[in-house]
This record gives C-alpha cells, sequence and structure tokens, in this order.
C-alpha cells in the first residue's frame, strides 16, 4: 500500500505567512527609506542651490550698483555710456525672472556674474583713462587761460600803444597858422597896414586877416576848413549868419564863429586871406582874431582899433 503523503501541519503554514508578511514589510520599509533619503538629498541640493542663487543674486544687485555708480562718475567725465545703461538694464531683466528658472543653469549664472565683474574692471580702467585725460585737458586750459591772459595783457597794452600813438599822432597832425597879419581895406579899397598893433577906426571898412599854413608831414592831404573868430573887447564873438557866421564845437562846447573857408592843404604852405565887413561902427579897443581847423586852435593875434 502507497505512503500517505503527509500535509503541512498549520503551524507550518503560519510561520511561512509570517515569514512572507515581515520580508514584505521589510521591503516596503526599505523603499520607504530610500525614498525618504532620496527626497531629503533632493530638498538639500535644492536648498543648496537656492543659497547659491540667493548670493549670485545678491552679487548682482552688488554689480548693479556699482555700475550705476560707475556710470555717474563717467557722465560727470563725458565718457561714452552707452554700454553701461546696457548692462543695468540687462541686470535688471536677469533679476526679474524666476527663481525655478535659474535652479537648472547655476553654471550660466556664475559666468554672467562672472562677465559684470569683468565689465566692472574694464569700467574702472575707463575711469582712471578718462581722469587722466581730464586732468591733462585741464591743465592744458590752465596753460591756455595763462596765455588768454598774457595776450590779453598784450593786446590791452598794445591798444594802449595804439591810443596813446593816435593821440600823438592827432596831435602832431593839428595844423598851424603862421605868419598872421591884421590890415584893414578903407574906403577905396586902399590897403591899411596896422601902426604899432594899431588901426584908425575911420580906416577900417573891411577887416583883412592874412596867414598860411606851416608844413606838417603828419597831417592828411585834402581839402579842409578854416574859421576865423573876432572876438570884440566885450568878450563878444562878432558873427552874422547872412554874412557867413555860424557855430562850431570846441572842446565839447558850441561857439559862434565870424567867417569860415576852405581850402587845399598841400604841405606847401597855402595862403589863407579872410576879409570881413562889419555891419556896423567898430568898437574901440583890442580885438582877439582866433583861428581854428578840425576842431583845434591852430593860431591867435590881436589888434587895436582906436
Amino acid at each position: 500500500m502507497a505512503e500517505e503523503i503527509k500535509k503541512p501541519s498549520n503551524r507550518g503554514r503560519r510561520i511561512t505567512v509570517i515569514s512572507a508578511i515581515i520580508i514584505l514589510i521589510l521591503i516596503n520599509a526599505v523603499q520607504l527609506y530610500i525614498r525618504f533619503s532620496e527626497k531629503k538629498e533632493h530638498k538639500q541640493e535644492i536648498e543648496f542651490k537656492d543659497q547659491e542663487l540667493d548670493r549670485a543674486m545678491n552679487t548682482l544687485d552688488s554689480i548693479k550698483v556699482e555700475l550705476e555708480t560707475r556710470l555717474m562718475i563717467i557722465d560727470s567725465l563725458g565718457g561714452e555710456r552707452d554700454s553701461l545703461v546696457m548692462a543695468i538694464a540687462e541686470i535688471q531683466e536677469l533679476r526679474e525672472k524666476e527663481v525655478r528658472y535659474w535652479r537648472s543653469k547655476k553654471r550660466e549664472m556664475d559666468e554672467i556674474v562672472a562677465g559684470y565683474k569683468e565689465l566692472l574692471i574694464k569700467k574702472d580702467k575707463q575711469i582712471e583713462d578718462l581722469r587722466a585725460q581730464n586732468e591733462q585737458l585741464l591743465s592744458e586750459n590752465m596753460g591756455l587761460k595763462e596765455e588768454k591772459q598774457e595776450l590779453k595783457k598784450t593786446i590791452s597794452s598794445l591798444d594802449k600803444e595804439k591810443d596813446e600813438l593816435e593821440a600823438t599822432v592827432e596831435i602832431a597832425s593839428i595844423l598851424k597858422a603862421e605868419n598872421i597879419l591884421i590890415s584893414a581895406l578903407d574906403k577905396k579899397g586902399k590897403l591899411v597896414s596896422a601902426k604899432r598893433g594899431a588901426l584908425r577906426k575911420k580906416k577900417v571898412v573891411q577887416l583883412k586877416v592874412d596867414f598860411n599854413i606851416a608844413e606838417n608831414q603828419v597831417a592828411e592831404i585834402e581839402t579842409k576848413d578854416v574859421y576865423l573868430r573876432v572876438i570884440e573887447p566885450g568878450g563878444g564873438t562878432l558873427y552874422d549868419l547872412a554874412a557867413g557866421g555860424g557855430t562850431i564845437i570846441i572842446d565839447g562846447k558850441e561857439k559862434f564863429y565870424t567867417l569860415k573857408q576852405d581850402f587845399l592843404f598841400d604841405n606847401k604852405k597855402p595862403k589863407v586871406e579872410f576879409l570881413y565887413t562889419k555891419g556896423s561902427e567898430w568898437n574901440l579897443g583890442k580885438h582877439d582874431i582866433e583861428l581854428y581847423c578840425e576842431g583845434h586852435k591852430i593860431g591867435a593875434a590881436n589888434i587895436v582899433i582906436r
């Protein structure tokens, strides 16, 4: 008779089931532990990256402030500003991107920060060069200012010399009447010469004044006007608008003149002659004779009428 196959006991089956359950629990626990560890490591990695990003962003903020400072300095020095303005705008744009964007681009962020640090170094060199140029320009400007001051002094000195020369020339160009001769014409037109500087009243119908203009190498060769003033003993000037009298400006004052005529000054001692007819009787006493040309007194004499 064949042997009966023995069936496992209930106790053995229980042990087997419990062992399987324990193994499953252990497997799940290990898996949970592994997942927990991976999650923790991932969280730590994210936190580390976030810290690195915070440091990078803070560095960017500092660089932005430094670039803005350089921009103000370069503006004050008159340098090129476009690249700085563009860089500041780029940093502002970078700062506005979300953190999630930069977590996957840490290397790119590091390169960006390094690039802006290099830009800072270049701008510091630009500022140094601009300052050196400005100092040189300032030095040159100071030199130019000193030269300008010296030039002004020279011009002022030359102007003064010119004014003095013109004044000297003006004085030197004043004409001079010489050989002044006072006489008269009587009723018959006969010449009556003065005796001892006097003329008899009844002989004087026309007063005659003759003179010539002395040579003057400075005066211009041209037609000039000469004025005769006959001043009576009381100080009044004889003049008659109808007879050719009028007024002239002498030393800034308006004065009457008795007669006027023109002559050609050719530097050859031209002769000038005045004939004056008084419309009334002559007053007794000394009469002063004054001659003027171009606003200057060029000669004087006197005659006594008795």
